[in-house]
């Protein structure tokens, strides 16, 4: 699989939002470093062009920190 291909940039989206949905289960020390992993993705994403990808990415980040303020 190569940067340029769609099925990496849709690999990279589905291993970000399952790692979203597992960090929303975690504590905050673990979240924070899943959000880090999970921009750096969004950030690869962007560069190559992949902006669906990225902007699906975010969406999944404002629903996972919503529901993490909801339940503190």
């Amino acid at each position: 699989m190569s940067w340029d291909s769609k099925e990496w940039a849709n690999s990279q989206l589905k291993f970000a939002i399952s790692e979203l949905r597992d960090a929303s289960k975690k504590s905050a020390f673990a979240w924070k470093n899943i959000m880090h992993e999970v921009l750096i993705i969004k950030e690869q994403l962007q560069d190559h062009g992949w902006t669906w990808q990225a902007k699906t990415i975010d969406f999944w980040i404002h629903r996972y920190q919503r529901a993490r303020r909801l339940s503190a």
